[in-house]
């Protein structure tokens, strides 16, 4: 017995092995141009590669060339400037003081 690769409307069949992949949100392309990576995997609560991957999906280079467009017209400027009332930060140094990370990132 042999099972098919794909059902009859041309999906995979899902046999529970897969994991689905989390889709690109619909204003990825204005926030990551706005805020570029700093923030950014706090803001959507995503990892590295995922974020990698709708850079790529939301157009790649032409997105990069677009935040290095929009860095050299505003300027950098600090998702957070006081960094001590950032929550992401506070989170952040709460899970090293609890010991849930080993890396410390930021201040």
């Amino acid at each position: 017995m042999t099972i098919e690769k794909r059902r009859p409307d041309g999906r995979m069949h899902d046999t529970g092995l897969i994991r689905p992949r989390r889709p690109c949100p619909r204003d990825f392309r204005e926030t990551y141009i706005a805020m570029g990576w700093d923030g950014i995997m706090e803001h959507y609560r995503a990892n590295w590669r995922c974020i990698r991957r709708w850079i790529a999906e939301s157009g790649g280079d032409e997105l990069k060339d677009a935040r290095a467009e929009h860095v050299r017209v505003n300027g950098r400027k600090s998702l957070h400037p006081d960094r001590d009332t950032c929550p992401a930060d506070h989170q952040r140094r709460r899970r090293y003081v609890m010991g849930q990370t080993l890396t410390r990132r930021g201040k």
